[in-house]
């Protein structure tokens, strides 16, 4: 499971509403070399902000990749043959078992 922290309802003109998304996550899949039960990252008092840990997608993306072995700093390469970054983000260690 993963959930994103720091979404927050705030309302526009008294009117409408807009959702502010900061990213901080929890990682609890157990599988996969991730171990279970594992929160990573705390918000702030509000829930809009992270507050300790802060992560993005990309460092997910790192983290799944290092279980697999992969290297997530190398390169893979289009039907161009140009090389392209597999991802930019860095591994997550601490939820790593």
């Amino acid at each position: 499971m993963h959930s994103v922290l720091g979404r927050s309802i705030r309302l526009c003109d008294g009117i409408s509403r807009r959702e502010v998304l900061r990213i901080g996550a929890s990682e609890s899949p157990g599988c996969g070399g991730i171990r279970a039960g594992l929160v990573h990252g705390s918000s702030d008092r509000g829930g809009a902000y992270p507050s300790a840990n802060p992560v993005s997608p990309a460092d997910i993306a790192a983290t799944i990749y290092h279980c697999l072995g992969i290297d997530h700093h190398g390169h893979v390469h289009d039907q161009q043959g140009r090389p392209l970054i597999i991802g930019a983000g860095e591994p997550i260690l601490p939820l790593v078992g």
